[in-house]
């Protein structure tokens, strides 16, 4: 619940996740949820960590091994 209320009222960047979203068919909010930590499940999700790396919103793609 605290994910959707900062997504919808403290996020900076909410207008880029939903731009995001939409080039690869999901919601801004599945956007903010990877970009903040949740755990990738398929190949889109991939895609989007992937973007977001590029544009330099995340430092680096975590892993448990490495934690």
């Amino acid at each position: 619940m605290m994910d959707l209320f900062n997504y919808l009222f403290r996020t900076d960047h909410k207008d880029l996740y939903c731009q995001i979203g939409k080039q690869f068919g999901t919601s801004g909010f599945r956007v903010y949820r990877l970009a903040h930590g949740r755990m990738a499940r398929n190949s889109i999700d991939n895609q989007i960590l992937n973007r977001l790396l590029e544009l330099r919103i995340i430092e680096r793609i975590g892993s448990l091994i490495n934690r």
